[in-house]
């Protein structure tokens, strides 16, 4: 008796894990419908190179069960397109099938955005709407000349007021 409630909690187990699988795999479906190519989905297989072959990348580290990595999805969709000019591709990585990228740059909330800037990540921290994400700055490039950049920016001035 003890047994066959042991085998009937097994088979129940692997119901709702099967059902998790389903659910998990249906989510990722409508995402990639919902997607249509401005936001590009990235795997253990692709990640490095999308990483690198591009100078700036925002990726959206994600669950799709996370109600606020639903929230968010038509926000980065809709920021992605308007940055689609720019060149900055906007990028995402499903952590349920992507664990290891997870864990990898440990990911320990969703959705987590982050900008790579040759190939070095900064956290995304500002506001979690379309234009904010459009408008945020992203980090300028060391300049090797710095007197030359910094007098680049100065209409005039008086060398006296250098002392």
């Amino acid at each position: 008796m003890v047994r066959l409630a042991k085998e009937n909690q097994l088979d129940a187990m692997n119901e709702i894990d099967n059902e998790v699988v389903r659910l998990s795999e249906d989510s990722q479906d409508a995402m990639n419908e919902k997607d249509n190519g401005v936001v590009v989905r990235l795997t253990e297989k692709n990640f490095s190179n999308f990483i690198t072959e591009n100078k700036y990348v925002m990726v959206k580290f994600f669950t799709p069960w996370c109600p606020w990595s639903q929230r968010l999805a038509p926000v980065y969709k809709a920021a992605s397109a308007t940055m689609k000019g720019d060149r900055v591709p906007f990028a995402q990585v499903d952590c349920v099938p992507e664990h290891e990228l997870s864990r990898k740059y440990q990911i320990t909330g969703y959705p987590s955005v982050f900008l790579f800037a040759g190939g070095v990540r900064t956290f995304y921290n500002g506001e979690r709407a379309r234009d904010g994400i459009a408008r945020w700055d992203h980090p300028m490039e060391p300049q090797k000349n710095l007197e030359q950049v910094a007098c680049s920016k100065v209409a005039s001035y008086a060398a006296w007021c250098l002392q």
